[in-house]
């Protein structure tokens, strides 16, 4: 297998490395991209992205699909560890998109 002497490697199949690798090749840089895992895919724990991401996402073209699979709660709740106990709020409404133009 030949290799490009300029091809960039990005080490980790994750949101950064699946990124990075997408972004770098659509402007078209060689890029390998190395994970130990056999299959990329979902492994049951979810991420939280604020409202900046989406216009990376924008930029790389993914937007609509990363909408089109996420969840958009109603509100970011702060709980204490120990108790559950809810310390504090920040409601996802309106207000919050009119000031970040995207979604939590």
């Amino acid at each position: 297998m030949s290799r490009d002497s300029n091809e960039i490697l990005i080490v980790g199949g994750g949101l950064g490395g699946l990124s990075a690798a997408l972004a770098l090749g659509r402007k078209g840089m060689p890029v390998r991209l190395l994970e130990q895992s056999e299959q990329i895919g979902a492994i049951g724990y979810g991420i939280q992205m604020g409202p900046n991401v989406f216009s990376a996402f924008a930029q790389m073209g993914v937007a609509d699909a990363v909408r089109a699979q996420s969840h958009e709660p109603s509100a970011l709740l702060m709980l204490d560890a120990y108790s559950g106990e809810q310390l504090a709020a920040v409601p996802f409404d309106e207000t919050f998109r009119a000031r970040f133009d995207e979604p939590y």
